[in-house]
């Protein structure tokens, strides 16, 4: 993919660019799609989908891809007419078949195929870090709602402080300006980012649009970010996040190095909890294997139990990598 300082110039357009992604197991069965739809992170959206106080009768998956959202949106609220809007029309065709009941449809990402006031509830999930102009979008994502409805808008997060933010600071270069003057992580442009706001910033759009906050949430402190990166990713993901830039210097070096292999090691050691014990071996090896599966285990269940911990203690704190934003889109007075 072009780099986001340069994506709007080229003639490879978002809707090509996405398709062909799409086409494959894009946001469907690869590792980081099985690991963002894993308990916690599903915990997470029906605790911020908790805020919006409100039993819609019509809802929106605002860049909704194959529909991977759609089930949990079902579950949460049976009674409700789900649609789905995407820049991608092989995503939507794809979650078309998965759900030929939801009207899903494809649009050129500026303006949705869907009437004004249409909604009680707009979710969106990893979307906005991915379109050409988040002004337009929070815009038409404030028009098609009802006065009163609610948008639960989660996707990545510039703020300070975080585990990630703080690695970043150790490279050269980390940050890259984008089209629309904000920057993004240098390791984030191939997966189709054009930026990585605060939510300071977001809120500033929001509440332009007419929305206003009622929550914010926020995960990938610490052990959330671990976890994203031991198992939504892999080696070649760590390698390039922890050595892709030259580092600020020596001691820079040496961090960076220390927690590119300590990764490294945990991502191997979680990968064989699923070691299968009924394979022939000898005595001996087979206890080395249950021994080596019993650890992986352990350590797999520590890494979920800490990443539950922080966001059940620290989902408040801003110094996270991913927000999780509830609004409500303004009731008119009856002077206005």
């Amino acid at each position: 993919m072009a780099d986001p300082s340069t994506r709007t110039t080229v003639k490879h357009s978002t809707s090509e660019f996405y398709n062909e992604r799409y086409a494959g197991d894009y946001m469907h069965t690869d590792a980081y799609s099985v690991w963002g739809h894993g308990d916690l992170r599903t915990r997470q959206v029906l605790e911020t989908l908790s805020f919006a106080q409100i039993r819609p009768r019509r809802i929106l998956d605002y860049g909704c891809g194959v529909g991977g959202w759609i089930g949990t949106l079902f579950r949460v609220f049976p009674e409700a007419e789900i649609s789905g809007v995407d820049i991608s029309s092989t995503a939507i065709a794809k979650a078309t078949k998965q759900f030929p009941a939801c009207r899903l449809e494809s649009f050129s990402g500026i303006t949705a195929p869907f009437a004004d006031d249409e909604f009680d509830l707009v979710f969106s999930y990893h979307v906005l870090e991915h379109v050409d102009d988040i002004q337009v979008s929070v815009s038409d994502i404030a028009r098609m709602l009802r006065a009163g409805g609610y948008a639960v808008l989660i996707f990545p997060c510039g703020n300070e402080g975080s585990f990630l933010e703080r690695s970043m600071r150790l490279l050269e270069g980390a940050w890259l300006p984008t089209p629309d003057g904000r920057s993004v992580l240098f390791f984030e442009t191939d997966d189709g980012h054009v930026r990585r706001m605060t939510s300071r910033d977001t809120l500033a759009i929001c509440e332009r649009c007419g929305l206003q906050a009622v929550a914010e949430l926020f995960s990938g402190h610490l052990f959330g970010t671990l976890d994203w990166l031991c198992r939504g990713t892999g080696p070649a993901y760590i390698n390039k996040v922890f050595s892709g830039r030259p580092p600020v210097g020596h001691f820079a070096r040496f961090r960076l190095q220390l927690i590119r292999r300590a990764l490294l090691a945990a991502h191997r050691l979680i990968g064989k909890k699923s070691l299968d014990l009924t394979k022939k071996r000898n005595p001996v090896k087979q206890s080395a294997v249950a021994l080596v599966r019993l650890f992986a285990t352990l350590a797999d269940q520590l890494l979920t139990g800490l990443s539950s911990l922080e966001w059940r203690l620290f989902k408040r704190n801003s110094r996270g990598t991913v927000q999780y934003l509830v609004l409500r889109k303004a009731v008119a007075t009856a002077d206005a």
